[in-house]
């Protein structure tokens, strides 16, 4: 996902753009105008070099229900031997 107002350098950044140290990222399409259309512009550093041969019709769920998914399991900082309940099996379920 686009996110821009970020500084690319930071530590934070480093691990995603999400978390920059400036504070002042925003997500193109959520706080940020842009990014819901058919054709889109964004800096070459939140571009993903897909490896040759990879379909993109086939990679394009990861990239969006996946980061999705990923988001909101991470965000509730299992530990160990935690549970966690996902309920259906569909297009963000499975990937969870």
């Amino acid at each position: 996902m686009p996110v821009v107002d970020c500084c690319f350098e930071c530590e934070g950044c480093q691990i995603s753009n999400l978390f920059c140290e400036l504070g002042t990222q925003k997500i193109q399409g959520f706080s940020a105008d842009g990014y819901f259309q058919e054709y889109v512009a964004v800096k070459y550093r939140n571009a993903v070099i897909l490896p040759e041969g990879m379909d993109p019709t086939k990679v394009a769920p990861l990239c969006c229900a996946g980061v999705t998914s990923f988001n909101a399991v991470s965000a509730v900082e299992l530990q160990p031997g935690d549970w966690l309940a996902i309920i259906g099996c569909g297009g963000l379920g499975h990937l969870g």
